[in-house]
C-alpha cells in the first residue's frame, strides 16, 4: 500500500473558489526538500498559476484529511489551505498541466466531477462567515484570558446553531456534528497557547450533544435546541465551578480567616504576589478581600501585582479591577487599614519576594502529562524567585485548563507593543536592522517549581492532574480527531 501526502489549495475572491480540470484544487505532492506543507502549497500556486507569494494571503490551514483510494492502492493525506487572491484574476496563467480553469460559487462544487474528497477538503477550510469573523476576533484579542476566549468560541457555536447556518441540503445529524467538529478544530487551533480551555469547553459540550443523538432519531430542530440548551447548561455549571474554586482556595490557604475572635486569636498578615491578569485569580482575590474585611480579627492583606509588560495586564487589568471591587468600601476604615494593593515592575519580583507568604499563578494551560504550566511571560521568573527564597508556589485554575503537552509553536506578537514606550528615537535603531525587539507572550513553569494546584476539586498534586487528564483526553480526542 502506497502512501502519498499532497497539498490542496483553494483561492477565494469574495465568495468564489478556484478549482481546475478534473476538477481539483491547486495540488501537488509534498517533496523531501519542502520545509512544511505550506511551503509546498505556495510552490504549487507559483508553478501552476504563475502567482508569487505576494499575490496570495493565507487565510487558514485545515485539519489534514486522510482517505484510501482502492483503485490506486494508495492512502492519501491531503493538507488543505485557503488563500485570498490579492491581485486581479486575469494575472493567473495556467501551466502545461492544465487545460481549463473556472471560478465558481462554493455551493456549486457538487455539480462538478472532481478528484476524490475535494468537497471534504474544502469544507475543512472554507467556513461560514460568522465563524471566520469569530476566528479573527479571537486571534487579535490580546486582553481576554483563556476562559474568556473559550466562552467566545462557545458563542460562535451557539450563534451558528441559532442562525441555522450549518444546515445544508438534506444534511443529517451526523453531518451536522461533523461540521461542528471541523469548526471546533479551528476554534481550538486559532490561539495555541490558549487551546487548553477552548478545547476542554468545546469537547464537554460536544460530548453532551453527541450522546444525546444516540438516544434515537431526532429532527434538526430538536437537535439544534439540544445544542443550545447544552451550552446554557455548561455556562451555568462553569459559574458554579468558579464558586467551588473560590471556596477551595480560601479553605486551603487562608483557613485562619474563618476563626472566631477570642482572647488567643492572632491576626494574620498575608503578603501575596502574582503576575498579569487572570479572571480566576481576580475571582479568588475578590473573595479573599471580602473575607478579610468581614473577619472579626484585624487581619492584614498586601497584594503585590507584577505589571506584566508590554500590555501591563497586571496594573491595567488586575490592580484596576480589584480597586473597582473595593471602591464601595472606600468609606470603610477597615478597607484602607487592612488591604493594600501594590503594582511592581516585573524585574523587581525578587526584591519583594522575601516578605511574601504566598505566590500565586494563574494558568493558560496545565499539562496533563507532566503538570507544567503555561502562563504569561514572567511567570517562570516569579516561580524561580519564589523557590530561591523558599516560598511556596500555587497554581489557581479550573480544571478546564488541563490539556496534553503544549504546542511547539511560540506565540510571539508585534514588537511595537514593546518599543512604543521607548520614544521615537529608538525607531532609528530598528531601521538599521541591527537591533531586534522580541515580544514573547508566554513561558512555561515546570512542575518542580509548583507546590500544588488549587482547583474546583480542591488542592491537587501532580498525580491528580495526570489522572484527570487521563479521563478528559477521551472527550478532547472525540472532538478533534477528525
Amino acid at each position: 500500500m502506497k502512501k502519498r501526502q499532497v497539498v490542496t489549495s483553494f483561492i477565494v475572491v469574495d465568495s468564489f473558489a478556484f478549482v481546475r480540470n478534473h476538477w481539483a484544487g491547486v495540488s501537488g505532492s509534498i517533496e523531501e526538500q519542502d520545509k512544511n506543507p505550506l511551503e509546498r502549497a505556495l510552490t504549487e500556486i507559483k508553478e501552476e498559476l504563475a502567482l508569487n507569494r505576494d499575490s496570495v494571503a493565507l487565510i487558514r490551514p485545515g485539519k489534514p484529511l486522510t482517505f484510501l483510494s482502492k483503485e490506486l492502492e494508495t492512502e492519501w493525506t491531503v493538507f488543505p489551505f485557503l488563500f485570498r487572491l490579492l491581485v486581479e484574476p486575469n494575472q493567473i496563467q495556467l501551466d502545461f498541466e492544465h487545460v481549463d480553469k473556472k471560478w465558481i460559487k462554493v455551493e456549486e462544487l457538487s455539480t462538478f466531477e472532481t478528484v476524490p474528497n475535494l468537497r471534504e477538503a474544502l469544507e475543512r477550510v472554507y467556513l461560514p462567515e460568522f465563524v471566520h469573523k469569530g476566528l479573527i476576533d479571537m486571534s487579535n484579542d490580546r486582553n481576554s484570558g483563556a476562559q474568556q476566549l473559550a466562552d467566545k468560541a462557545l458563542e460562535v457555536v451557539r450563534q451558528l446553531v441559532v442562525s441555522k447556518a450549518l444546515r445544508g441540503d438534506n444534511i443529517s445529524i451526523e453531518g451536522y456534528l461533523e461540521k461542528i467538529r471541523i469548526i471546533g478544530w479551528h476554534l481550538v487551533k486559532i490561539r495555541p497557547s490558549m487551546q487548553a480551555a477552548i478545547s476542554s469547553t468545546l469537547s464537554v459540550v460536544y460530548n453532551t450533544i453527541s450522546q444525546a443523538t444516540k438516544e434515537g432519531d431526532i429532527s434538526l430542530d430538536i437537535f439544534e435546541k439540544q445544542v443550545s440548551e447544552s451550552i446554557t447548561t455548561f455556562r451555568r455549571e462553569s459559574r458554579e465551578s468558579l464558586h467551588k474554586l473560590n471556596v477551595q482556595f480560601l479553605a486551603t490557604l487562608f483557613s485562619p480567616l474563618f476563626a472566631e475572635a477570642s482572647d488567643d486569636s492572632k491576626a494574620q498578615h498575608y503578603s501575596i504576589m502574582t503576575i498579569s491578569y487572570s479572571s480566576t485569580v481576580f475571582g479568588v482575590f475578590c473573595m479573599l478581600c471580602h473575607q478579610v474585611l468581614i473577619a472579626p480579627i484585624d487581619h492584614k492583606l498586601d497584594i503585590y501585582i507584577m505589571e506584566s509588560r508590554p500590555l501591563n495586564e497586571g496594573s491595567l487589568g488586575l490592580a484596576a479591577k480589584l480597586d473597582d471591587f473595593l471602591a464601595p468600601s472606600a468609606n470603610n476604615p477597615k478597607a484602607s487599614a487592612r488591604i493594600r494593593i501594590q503594582v511592581i515592575t516585573d524585574a523587581s519580583c525578587a526584591y519583594f519576594m522575601p516578605k511574601m507568604t504566598h505566590v500565586l499563578l494563574g494558568a493558560d494551560h496545565i499539562s496533563g502529562v507532566d503538570g507544567s504550566v503555561v502562563n504569561k511571560i514572567g511567570s517562570l521568573n516569579l516561580a524561580l524567585a519564589a523557590k530561591h527564597f523558599d516560598k511556596k508556589v500555587h497554581v489557581v485554575s479550573r480544571l478546564d485548563k488541563v490539556y496534553g503537552v503544549e504546542e511547539e509553536e511560540v506565540e510571539e506578537n508585534e514588537p511595537v507593543e514593546v518599543f512604543v514606550s521607548y520614544g521615537g528615537g529608538f525607531e532609528k535603531c530598528l531601521a538599521r536592522k541591527r537591533v531586534e525587539v522580541r515580544n514573547i507572550y508566554f513561558d512555561k513553569v515546570t512542575p518542580d517549581l509548583i507546590d500544588g494546584y488549587i482547583t474546583e476539586n480542591g488542592h491537587l498534586l501532580l498525580e491528580d492532574i495526570q489522572s484527570f487528564w487521563g479521563d478528559r483526553q477521551k472527550l478532547v480526542t472525540a472532538l478533534l480527531d477528525l
